[in-house]
Formats: structure tokens, sequence, C-alpha cells
């Protein structure tokens, strides 16, 4: 994570991997012309909404936890 204002963008910019800017205008306004090799956050962020969706379904017979000897299972709980 790089935090950088205006003055030290040529810094940020030599740091590898992906560079999201964010313009600090009122209403998470984007900015005219963000600067080059950044992405705007206003732009990119909002069209990707926060929803989870699990990988594969929980099985309610297999250990959830195992802790001191102890399984919870999501079906019933303790075992």
């Amino acid at each position: 994570l790089v935090v950088s204002g205006p003055d030290t963008l040529d810094r940020a910019a030599a740091c590898r991997g992906e560079r999201v800017a964010l313009a600090l205008r009122p209403m998470g306004g984007r900015f005219p012309q963000p600067p080059a090799g950044f992405a705007d956050y206003a732009v990119e962020v909002p069209s990707q909404g926060d929803r989870f969706a699990p990988y594969a379904p929980v099985d309610p017979d297999a250990p959830a936890l195992a802790v001191g000897g102890r399984q919870l299972h999501a079906a019933d709980g303790e075992r």
C-alpha cells in the first residue's frame, strides 16, 4: 500500500503492482483526468457491488471447527 499526495506521484508511480487513485472530491467525484498509470477509484470500485457468494456449499455433517479434541458441526453444533 502506498499513500501519496500530488507532490509525490512520481514516487508512487514507480511502485510495482496496481495503483488506484482517490480524487478526494466532494460526493466521491471522479478525477477530471486521473494521474497517468493510476486507476480512478470512483470509476472502478462502485461498479463492483458488495456481495458474498461462497465457493462451495457447506457440508452440514463435516466438521466446521476442531479445537481441543472437540468438533463443531454446522448441522447441530457439537458432537
